[in-house]
């Protein structure tokens, strides 16, 4: 089966969707950075109270979308079968459900420790039985060992400040 335009786009967002999160993240801590005039720390300014609703609240939102994200990827590559667009958008419709139905508190657990559990597993499977291209795996692995490291060392502290 021929996977349509919107799957190979679909696709190709979703192979970067753990790099893009970090640079969506790391513009914001530019920001505030140029905002403040040093590197953001602890309470040092608030992330919430810089005047950046619009960013901040988008990173919060994506944050709790990544895991869906990463697990989305990760089914839609096991089969050249599944519409790659149609799961990952019933699976971010399926998180921002749960952040409507039991707010942030629900959602902050899963985003912070299960997405590195999901993308592991995630990974481990695209890359033995996977059908997507070697590029895309390569892609994809650069893309999560990236923000695993991230998520997992924080060695400024920036993680931390934002979740402040």
């Amino acid at each position: 089966m021929q996977h349509s335009r919107l799957d190979r786009i679909t696709s190709g967002v979703l192979q970067l969707a753990p790099a893009a999160w970090l640079s969506f993240f790391f513009l914001f801590v530019a920001r505030a950075w140029i905002e403040v005039g040093h590197l953001p720390s602890y309470s040092n300014p608030d992330p919430k109270n810089l005047g950046m609703d619009v960013h901040h609240r988008l990173l919060w939102l994506s944050l709790y979308l990544l895991p869906w994200l990463i697990l989305g990827y990760g089914l839609t590559s096991l089969a050249k079968k599944l519409s790659t667009w149609k799961i990952t958008g019933a699976l971010a419709l399926l998180s921002v459900m749960l952040l409507i139905a039991f707010g942030p508190q629900f959602l902050f657990f899963p985003a912070i420790w299960i997405t590195p559990l999901i993308s592991l597993v995630v990974l481990a499977l695209t890359l033995t039985k996977g059908a997507a291209s070697k590029r895309a795996k390569w892609i994809y692995s650069i893309s999560l060992l990236a923000l695993n490291i991230w998520l997992y060392t924080d060695p400024f502290l920036l993680m931390e400040w934002f979740y402040d």
